[in-house]
């Protein structure tokens, strides 16, 4: 059953996914050419236009994907979904997980696109040669190589992790936000509870800033550890990492996501 799940996601979404990725995908190659092509202001735009391209374009899978979301579990064919004989937790794990994958896709596909049009922009502004910028920009990687094993691994962890993070929010407004006490508003019952989710979120990062422990990542080879959050804000400013304000954000989706998956198992209401 949960093979013909997966399946039933991909035929009903592969259309979505090869537009906004596919299209995204070549409006930020092209932008980034363009850069390399045109001398000047024209260039220069066009390679800003592949930078915010690649940029937005995780986020515009995951805004697509609550979308899909909500209609195919609340609207129309919601009906459908829930005749289904599994469980709904089962639905709604498919649904995140499917997403997921396409979310972290969506990663992969952006943040080369976004370094070739950084390098590109970064030639045709005339500090540095095309070749130059790229080469700048794989040294990061051996910055990552040069950290200590378990911050590689944490770097790991999150960026797996972010899909999750950034699909919470859409998952959490569209299930709760569907619930009876608030479904009467239709699909702003489901903006609503998005925007307190957000607002929720923004003050308890800027909570956790003030929690130590932070981390002095300003030397890559000599990463340590400091616990004075007045620090934050002085000399470690430009390289200070709070770690529970990241930390925190996590466990904050992930207890969304959860909430969520209640929610629709045991209140779904379909109007």
């Amino acid at each position: 059953m949960i093979k013909m799940l997966f399946k039933h996601e991909f035929l009903r979404t592969w259309k979505l996914a090869l537009v906004v990725l596919g299209g995204g995908a070549v409006v930020s190659a092209l932008g980034a050419l363009g850069a390399l092509w045109f001398p000047g202001p024209v260039g220069a735009l066009t390679g800003v236009l592949g930078i915010l391209v690649a940029g937005v374009l995780p986020f515009a899978v995951t805004l697509g994907l609550g979308i899909d979301f909500y209609r195919s579990t609340y609207a129309k064919t919601g009906y459908l979904t829930a005749a289904l004989p599994v469980k709904g937790s089962t639905i709604y794990g498919v649904k995140l997980a499917y997403a997921y994958l396409v979310t972290l896709l969506s990663l992969l596909v952006a943040v080369p696109l976004a370094a070739f049009a950084i390098a590109a922009l970064l030639g045709v502004s005339g500090e540095m040669t095309f070749a130059e910028a790229w080469a700048s920009i794989g040294e990061v990687g051996g910055a990552f190589g040069g950290l200590p094993f378990w911050l590689q691994a944490s770097i790991v962890v999150l960026v797996l992790l972010y899909p999750l993070s950034s699909l919470a929010q859409y998952w959490f407004a569209v299930t709760v936000g569907s619930e009876s006490w608030i479904n009467r508003l239709g699909l702003g019952g489901v903006v609503l509870t998005w925007f307190g989710y957000y607002v929720a979120a923004q003050l308890v990062a800027v909570v956790a800033i003030f929690i130590p422990p932070y981390l002095d990542i300003t030397d890559p080879s000599d990463v340590h550890v400091f616990t004075n959050p007045m620090q934050l804000f002085s000399e470690y400013s430009e390289g200070g990492l709070p770690v529970m304000a990241i930390v925190v954000g996590f466990v904050l989706a992930i207890a969304a996501i959860w909430w969520g998956k209640v929610s629709y198992d045991r209140r779904l209401e379909l109007r």
